[in-house]
């Protein structure tokens, strides 16, 4: 709020600045016919009013529990350097299979990550770091209905990341350009060797007429991390259409294209279906890599002035294995 105050020979002008509330709740539903999920999240986005951004949270289903902790400052000491920290905790129950949801075991596990990346901004959205860190991914030995589990794994994974941020905000959809990439090496405790590992995320997103939003999405990765270690695929933009939560693998590509449009546009926010078409190629260890591809649909609702993301559901449907595929959620997607 701007005041100006008249004198004889001067003008004062007041600035009254009242801040924001920066702690954003999150909460958390998922289901997608296979398992449900709950939990609680906190996000403060300007940390002592920094600019700094501390979140925290866990969630808990029938299958297991996590929680992660982080910690991101993107003007380290108000310069250009940028720091990450991140800490996590998962104990739960994994099925492993095929596109035919025939399974090949059952395990619990107990994973954990600490992960620090230090990092320079440069121009044009354009982030480098250089990453560290631990992580651990335990077997249950005492687990009764495991079979087929594989090995306990100790990692020290050592790697450079390059991040591209050129989305930008338009009422309650983001626009532009999104890249998320990463080559590692893993330094292994055990004595299955070392191994090297690359990941990319990148999606384009191109505003139409009247909010009709085009994105075209790709994501991928190549690698011989050990077994335990496996991406789970399922339930992503590139994957939806593949089965809940069995899929795992170090080796995939895949394409998606989707078109959203405003099926209503409120005061408060606006609900938006959603069409896409996705095909992919994953594998992993000595498998046989797996071709899919197939057609699906969603909805979407965003809210203007509430912390919350979006929340909705998509369908997918594997031509391949004639598979239907359904998630839901509330608060955020994980």
């Amino acid at each position: 709020e701007l005041k100006y105050l008249h004198s004889e020979n001067h003008v004062i002008i007041e600035i009254h600045i009242v801040e924001k509330w920066s702690i954003i709740p999150i909460p958390l539903f998922t289901s997608n016919g296979n398992k449900l999920s709950a939990g609680l999240y906190v996000l403060e986005t300007n940390f002592l009013g920094f600019g700094t951004t501390i979140f925290t949270g866990g969630s808990i289903s029938i299958a297991g529990n996590s929680v992660i902790f982080g910690f991101v400052d993107p003007a380290l000491f108000g310069t250009d350097a940028r720091l990450n920290i991140f800490f996590s905790y998962k104990k739960y129950i994994y099925e492993t299979g095929n596109m035919k949801k025939e399974l090949f075991n059952e395990y619990r596990s107990t994973g954990r990550l600490a992960r620090i990346d230090a990092g320079w901004s440069f121009p044009g959205g354009i982030n480098a770091y250089f990453s560290a860190g631990y992580r651990e991914n335990l077997t249950d030995k005492a687990y009764s209905a495991s079979y087929n589990a594989p090995d306990t794994a100790k990692i020290l994974p050592v790697g450079i990341l390059l991040t591209i941020d050129r989305l930008y905000h338009y009422e309650y959809l983001y626009y532009g350009f999104k890249l998320d990439s990463g080559l590692y090496h893993g330094f292994n405790f055990y004595d299955d060797g070392d191994y090297n590992y690359g990941q990319y995320n990148a999606q384009y997103s191109l505003k139409l007429f009247s909010y009709h939003k085009l994105t075209l999405h790709s994501s991928g990765a190549y690698g011989d991390r050990p077994e335990i270690m496996g991406e789970r695929l399922s339930g992503k933009k590139g994957s939806m259409t593949l089965p809940a939560d069995i899929i795992a693998s170090d080796r995939w590509i895949n394409y998606a294209t989707i078109y959203e449009y405003p099926l209503l546009r409120l005061s408060w926010g606006a609900v938006t279906m959603l069409a896409f078409w996705e095909q992919g190629l994953f594998g992993s260890g000595e498998i046989n890599p797996e071709h899919y591809y197939g057609p699906g649909c969603g909805m979407l609702l965003y809210l203007k002035k509430i912390a919350l993301p979006a929340m909705g559901f998509n369908l997918g449907h594997n031509i391949k294995t004639d598979g239907t595929e359904f998630s839901f959620y509330v608060g955020m997607s994980i």
